[in-house]
């Protein structure tokens, strides 16, 4: 039967968090560093809830930045080893419903033939600190997904909790998050990604034989 890995988009498929981060010293007089990103917004910017919707509405409207990001170095070239290996590449996000059509051209440009599915978390509910974390192990399950790339240790140990595997991808504000659940993995980069995936597979069909 097809394996399905699920993964987060930002910063784990595109370099999201220096993007933001510098929009928003230039455009708003910030001065932050990537050691201040916390992808919960008004933690960052030091605003409400509401100011943050704002900000961020104008950030979406000012299409500087998410139709313009790169890609983590090495994603393209695992997903496609992936990809060939039998797997089902699919992405879940909990990007918001404004901004779904540049996602799918970011993903149809960038990750082409790879991305077999793109769902979107929460995309048309009311936007929340903790709605994420609330339902997104839920939604995995959901899809059928056996392994989950995420850069928060949340979701991971989340996943982790309802038997799929997941690999926590480094980031340097997300790494120290917490303790790692058992069947949470970390990996630095892409290709210790693919390491990590495979030596689950290997273990299992070591297991059944």
């Amino acid at each position: 039967m097809r394996e399905t890995i699920a993964l987060d988009i930002d910063d784990v498929l595109s370099v999201t968090a220096p993007a933001v981060i510098d929009y928003s010293n230039r455009k708003w007089g910030y001065a932050l560093t990537l050691n201040d990103y916390d992808e919960w917004w008004p933690n960052m910017w030091q605003v409400t809830t509401e100011q943050m919707m704002t900000m961020a509405h104008m950030m979406f409207e000012d299409g500087e930045v998410y139709p313009r990001l790169m890609v983590v170095d090495g994603a393209k070239r695992a997903l496609e080893h992936l990809h060939n290996k039998g797997y089902k590449i699919i992405v879940l996000t909990a990007r918001r419903e404004e901004i779904r059509a540049e996602t799918d051209r970011w993903i149809e440009e960038n990750l082409p033939h790879v991305i077999d599915e793109v769902h979107y978390l929460n995309a048309r509910e009311e936007y929340t600190a903790d709605s994420k974390k609330k339902t997104k192990g839920e939604k995995l399950v959901e899809l059928g997904a056996n392994y989950l790339v995420d850069n928060q240790i949340k979701h991971c140990n989340a996943a982790a909790g309802l038997g799929i595997r997941a690999v926590l991808f480094y980031q340097p504000w997300s790494w120290e998050d917490g303790e790692s659940a058992s069947g949470v993995r970390r990996a630095k980069d892409w290709e210790e990604v693919v390491q990590v995936i495979e030596g689950w597979n290997a273990e299992e069909k070591g297991e059944q034989l």
